[in-house]
């Protein structure tokens, strides 16, 4: 029964986070904007020690003239070089908090959150088989 309510709430947690992120990443690519941007450096990401990972540093500038640099949410080793284009997309209102590389952002938005949905549903459809 505990470990029935426990699949329960994981999944519940897995399926919102997967709902929040689908409809926040919607919501970007509806009214984000798109620019150019250069990497100019890497930001270490290690998660544990022992493995290596480095985010990209990029910097764009708005459609407003704002001159923004931001760090991708996704890691890898060794990293982008800098100097390297790269296509951005950011919310106008917060190009500083939702800046994001495109290609990075369809990842999310088509693989990561529909995902996280599909875990999280199957797990709740299997404590609600549980409890009946």
């Amino acid at each position: 029964m505990f470990q029935t309510l426990l699949a329960g709430v994981f999944g519940c947690l897995f399926l919102y986070g997967g709902i929040r992120g689908e409809i926040d990443s919607i919501r970007l690519h509806r009214r984000g904007k798109r620019a150019d941007g250069v990497f100019v450096g890497r930001v270490d990401a290690s998660i544990r020690p022992g493995v290596q990972s480095r985010a990209g540093e990029f910097q764009f500038v708005t459609a407003d003239g704002q001159e923004v640099t931001a760090t991708s949410s996704f890691s890898s080793f060794p990293g982008p070089k800098p100097g390297r284009r790269v296509k951005v997309i950011y919310d106008p209102n917060h190009p500083h908090d939702t800046a994001e590389r495109v290609a990075v952002h369809w990842g999310k938005m088509t693989f990561l959150a529909p995902l996280f949905m599909l875990l999280g549903g199957g797990m709740v459809a299997v404590a609600l088989n549980g409890l009946l």
